[in-house]
């Protein structure tokens, strides 16, 4: 179950290369707010002053390489920066009164053919929870697989990459990138040079593997799997 989030009561953006961020609060059902993530391992830096403001804490957490999250408590004035962000039901995700976690989420694109090259079709995708994000990733890819192309026919030119954690499908037919084992958005950003549908990347490896249909186009189960997320290509 992956956690939900509400936007923050006082809209707190930053510019990071030219893209705007909005910084959401995490929440646990049934709708506690004030939650703080406990685990020590994974703060980079603790931060106490009366200066410090929840946007002094984002600011720091958007400037540091890899943060990803972080806790903070106004009434203190503690800021911890995070280098992990749970992206499903986590047991130290906790209710800490006072305290407020908080993560990134970038603006979803929308569809602009001039982004891919001819006979090619743009799939914005959404960027994982758990990865810092770097300018250079684009956030969108193209393909050119010939199913995309048949949901076009039927009226369905709005297409994008769905993620999915803890998720991946039974499939024999994998298309690796041959010799090469690359994180998500290098692999993402060949899918056209392969025609890909799907990509299922394992975590626990910084692995991914491009695959040239889904469990739309082949009708394929959906099974759990809590090492991988998965990458699809849903047209509407």
């Amino acid at each position: 179950m992956v956690f939900l989030a509400i936007p923050v009561m006082l809209l707190l953006t930053q510019v990071i290369s030219g893209v705007h961020i909005t910084w959401q609060r995490s929440i646990l059902p049934p709708g506690v707010s004030d939650v703080r993530y406990l685990n020590a391992s994974l703060v980079i830096l603790s931060k106490s002053n009366r200066w410090m403001s929840q946007a002094v804490c984002a600011i720091a957490c958007g400037q540091h390489p890899l943060c990803v999250s972080y806790n903070y408590n106004g009434g203190d004035a503690v800021c911890e920066l995070m280098s992990y962000n749970p992206y499903t039901a986590d047991p130290n995700m906790v209710s800490a009164p006072g305290w407020g976690h908080f993560t990134v989420r970038f603006p979803k694109l929308t569809q602009d053919p001039s982004l891919c090259s001819p006979g090619s079709v743009m799939l914005p995708y959404d960027h994982p929870v758990h990865a810092k994000y770097h300018p250079e990733i684009n956030l969108y890819t193209c393909s050119n697989n010939s199913w995309i192309f048949s949901q076009n026919t039927l009226g369905k030119t709005n297409c994008r990459l769905v993620l999915m954690y803890e998720s991946n499908i039974p499939s024999t037919s994998v298309h690796v990138v041959s010799g090469d084992v690359l994180t998500y958005h290098n692999v993402l950003h060949q899918c056209l040079r392969y025609s890909c549908l799907s990509v299922v990347c394992f975590l626990t490896l910084d692995a991914c593997w491009m695959k040239n249909h889904s469990h739309i186009s082949a009708s394929l189960p959906i099974v759990t799997d809590p090492r991988s997320m998965y990458f699809y290509t849903y047209c509407q």
